[in-house]
């Protein structure tokens, strides 16, 4: 059903919309009202600026009828502040479509909601089946149990998706329906209660960022931290328990707030961690190639002596008068050194096998660590 006091706007929109969906036109809120369709319509698209009636009043007023309660209601405007996006959302606004506006967007973003609701006709239907359960699990635990269960549990998240999915369990333990913003230091996270957030509520809560600890918005509201925000969509309307479900959420707050400083720091010491481990790793393969360096070096004078002895030795023999006796002591002599030279040479060997072998581990423990 399309809503909008000018004629040519009611045209262009049903041309659009008319090949894949049946379509209502009205000319006034008050045609809207009083439209025998209007309980078959599975979706609004109302005009904000209207005469006598404008678009947020007839959004208030259709939300009061049972048949239109969970039916998606997108605005049409060509006022853009966030004021107004607010203003939309706090009547009960499913999305905000900025005039002038392309057709193909604007028949996405009403498929796109048709989807949602019937999603969520299914989680409800789901849901529903289930309730009886959740509402003696909550009289049986109190609601501090609910905070107190969320802190411990918190303390076990390893990342940021752990988090706000407690947090989001939380909420329904509250019987609050919700959504999370997180602000990480590379990427943000959006998660809602069904699934998803939509569109309109993560421009909110992305335009809530710096506006105040809490923003009321009716029966829904905003809460604020530094690298994290709420959204609540159905605070009770009584005022105590309003009141008090606010407490328990600013303190559900402070501790999503103080996990994420947490798990930052935990993933900054990691980090350091391994640094500090892959530089220790390399000094060592440097101090170990260097080891490396010297035995082969000790293993090439050990050679280098070997040969000149031998030939100072057929030199010496040579020169020198000797009888057979003498000759073959010294031979022995010499003999037996060199056994000992090529027992140290074989054994110098083996070391440099072992560090070989020691340098390949280290090196794949740092590619590792690297990847």
């Amino acid at each position: 059903m399309i809503v909008d006091d000018v004629p040519k706007n009611l045209t262009i929109l049903q041309h659009a919309l008319a090949k894949d969906h049946e379509v209502f036109l009205c000319s006034s809120a008050r045609e809207c009202l009083d439209h025998e369709a209007r309980a078959q319509a599975d979706a609004f698209l109302l005009d904000v600026n209207m005469p006598e009636m404008d678009g947020f009043e007839l959004c208030k007023l259709l939300r009061d009828f049972p048949d239109v309660e969970n039916k998606p209601i997108l605005f049409l405007s060509a006022l853009d502040s966030i004021e107004q996006k607010m203003s939309g959302y706090e009547v009960g606004g499913d999305d905000y479509i900025t005039k002038p506006y392309d057709l193909r967007e604007v028949c996405r973003k009403v498929n796109v909601h048709l989807e949602r609701a019937k999603n969520l006709m299914k989680v409800e239907q789901q849901k529903s089946a289930a309730e009886d359960i959740a509402r003696l699990a909550l009289q049986q635990s109190s609601e501090m149990g609910v905070v107190a269960r969320f802190v411990e549990g918190s303390a076990n998240c390893k990342n940021y998706e752990e988090l706000a999915n407690l947090t989001i369990g939380a909420l329904t333990n509250f019987g609050l329906s919700g959504s999370i913003h997180i602000r990480t230091r590379e990427d943000t996270i959006d998660i809602s209660d069904n699934g998803w957030p939509s569109e309109l509520e993560v421009k909110l809560l992305e335009a809530a960022v710096g506006k105040g600890r809490i923003i009321d918005m009716g029966l829904r509201c905003i809460l604020n931290a530094e690298r994290v925000s709420i959204l609540i969509r159905n605070l009770p309307s009584d005022k105590e328990i309003h009141g008090r479900l606010r407490d328990h959420l600013a303190i559900l707050l402070t501790g999503v707030s103080a996990r994420i400083s947490a798990i930052e720091a935990e993933d900054y010491l990691r980090l350091q961690q391994d640094h500090w481990v892959n530089a220790a790793l390399k000094q060592v393969c440097g101090a170990l190639s260097v080891i490396k360096g010297k035995f082969e070096e000790h293993d090439s004078q050990t050679t280098k002596i070997m040969d000149t002895l031998m030939q100072d030795l057929e030199l010496g023999m040579s020169r020198l008068v000797l009888s057979e006796e003498q000759e073959d002591y010294f031979l022995a002599l010499v003999d037996n050194s060199m056994h000992r030279l090529v027992k140290l040479y074989h054994s110098g060997v083996e070391i440099d096998r072992y560090f070989n072998e020691v340098e390949k581990e280290l090196e794949k423990i740092i590619n590792e660590n690297v990847c």
